[in-house]
């Protein structure tokens, strides 16, 4: 990397299901890249898009547990949880510990809300919950603004973002580097 920092690459909506039919060996690809530039790869988690793809379940515990991956919360489904009550939020998040816990071995730490969704009520649960809201205002840079940066040091604390299905990804990754 050169820079001393470690860097995060947010990948959100991994693995859903799309008309290519190669869900599994894109996300590999993405995260073997990801890899190969010295990043961390941090996918956001649709916990039950998950169950159409049990083969990848020991392939993300086995980088997570070799620090090349950092799996976090991005819902239940693709849901607008800035719109949900507090206890729906919690029972959300209290059931995807359970399963980030069966299947990678840890608990996740941040809840990045679909479309960037906000809400006192979300805010409310993440809280209760001891678990970080990641919105569109703070804290990340679109990897389209990240590849013209000539120093990756101001990325310090911060992430890059990715859509692991947006065409383009695997090469704008490697001009990061």
């Amino acid at each position: 990397m050169g820079v001393g920092i470690p860097i995060f690459i947010r990948d959100d909506d991994v693995l859903v299901k799309s008309s290519s039919g190669n869900e599994i060996k894109r996300f590999i690809s993405i995260h073997e890249t990801i890899k190969s530039c010295g990043f961390i790869h941090r996918p956001g988690i649709l916990v039950l898009e998950l169950f159409s793809f049990p083969e990848i379940i020991d392939y993300i515990k086995n980088e997570t547990l070799a620090d090349k991956m950092d799996p976090q919360f991005h819902g239940l489904f693709h849901l607008e949880y800035h719109k949900f009550n507090t206890d729906k939020i919690i029972d959300h998040i209290n059931l995807a510990q359970k399963t980030f816990e069966n299947w990678f071995g840890k608990r996740f730490t941040r809840l990045y809300a679909p479309w960037g969704g906000n809400s006192l009520n979300l805010q409310e649960a993440c809280s209760f919950c001891n678990v970080q809201l990641v919105d569109c205002n703070k804290d990340y840079y679109p990897i389209e603004q990240a590849v013209h940066f000539s120093d990756l040091s101001v990325l310090k604390e911060k992430e890059i973002a990715i859509h692991w299905w947006k065409q383009g990804t695997i090469n704008r990754l490697k001009r990061l580097k």
